[in-house]
């Protein structure tokens, strides 16, 4: 059994579904983080305590731009594995919500000399989460470790680019993810 972490409702739908470990310690790192009555709530939506279903639909633009720092958070301070990548997924779906205030902002990883991956800058931050890198103001370059950093990025290819949201429900951040992932997959395999 999961959690469940209703984002927003409608045809932009987004909800998150990790394990269970993954839900609990998501909501327990990150009511330490906020405090307040944020916090109980979070910790009240717990597996053992709710039965693990928690909707942040109703939260204001700064309540849930204070969670999304949480999430970050605790991304920042998660090593590898399973667990960071469920974070990294859930801070992809809080960043594309109107709520987080992102705007236009782009990333960039550079493979060589001729090959440049760009994306929307949360969709950059989500693949340097994955490959357990900091994107450093969204310019990522991984020109001598690039042949290295292939097989991570196919694992992500073979996990996302069928566009199926294994670890949520939101259909349009899911195909953007597929076409990024696609995309960079395609750009390292054909780099120098």
């Amino acid at each position: 059994m999961g959690g469940v972490l209703l984002i927003r409702k409608g045809p932009a739908k987004a909800v998150w579904l990790p394990q269970s470990w993954t839900y609990d310690a998501l909501l327990e790192s990150a009511a330490g983080e906020l405090g307040g009555d944020l916090a109980q709530r979070l910790l009240a939506a717990r597996l053992e305590v709710f039965g693990g279903y928690l909707a942040i639909d109703d939260l204001d633009a700064d309540r849930f731009e204070s969670f999304t720092g949480a999430v970050r958070h605790a991304l920042e301070n998660t090593q590898g594995g399973s667990r960071r990548a469920a974070f990294a997924e859930l801070l992809a779906l809080l960043r594309t919500d109107p709520r987080a205030r992102e705007g236009e902002a782009t990333g960039t990883i550079v493979i060589d000399d001729e090959h440049r991956w760009s994306a929307p800058r949360w969709l950059c931050d989500f693949v340097a989460a994955h490959l357990g890198l900091d994107s450093h103001e969204g310019v990522l370059d991984v020109r001598n470790r690039a042949a290295e950093l292939l097989p991570e990025v196919r694992w992500m290819f073979e996990r996302y680019g069928d566009a199926v949201g294994r670890g949520g429900n939101a259909p349009p951040v899911y195909a953007q993810i597929a076409a990024g992932v696609n995309a960079l997959y395609d750009a390292l395999r054909h780099s120098g």
